[in-house]
């Protein structure tokens, strides 16, 4: 049987994860954030780095840097391995997720008798993981925010 010593740290562990994901998600809410991206980039971010890529994602830079401040804090805390670390986490964080925007262009495309973008929209989402340098990847166009999706049909 474990004892209360153990147990007791790693509820406290627990509650100290809990506590710093609450804090994110808080911060990912205010600033109206992709989580998908967020998620992503804190992926690749390195335990002494600041954190460039994500930091610039949030505009109440302050904030962001506190949080990240504890984060790196709890790395160090419980001595994490960077690498095994992102690792781990691009293992379950996806690079790529179907977003409406990218759904609609394809059927707009496809509609118009050009398959090409369905095919390049259909092999990427075979490989969600693999980090990607295109436009798949990036914020929706603006007329890709206001679209509005039903399954009524």
């Amino acid at each position: 049987m474990a004892s209360g010593c153990a147990i007791n740290s790693a509820c406290s562990a627990s509650r100290k994860g809990i506590t710093l994901l609450d804090g994110l998600f808080a911060l990912m809410i205010r600033e109206k954030s992709d989580y998908t991206l967020t998620f992503r980039l804190l992926s690749h971010s390195e335990q002494l780095s600041a954190a460039s890529p994500l930091r610039d994602e949030f505009i109440d830079r302050a904030a962001f840097d506190s949080w990240f401040a504890g984060y790196r804090a709890r790395l160090r805390d419980e001595q994490v391995d960077d690498a095994q670390r992102q690792q781990r986490m691009q293992g379950v964080n996806p690079a790529l997720v179907l977003r409406n925007w990218l759904a609609q262009r394809a059927i707009e495309q496809a509609e118009a008798g050009d398959m090409g973008e369905l095919e390049r929209l259909h092999a990427a989402l075979a490989d969600p993981f693999t980090d990607r340098e295109d436009d798949y990847v990036r914020r929706p166009p603006d007329w890709g925010k206001r679209l509005e999706v039903s399954c009524s049909s």
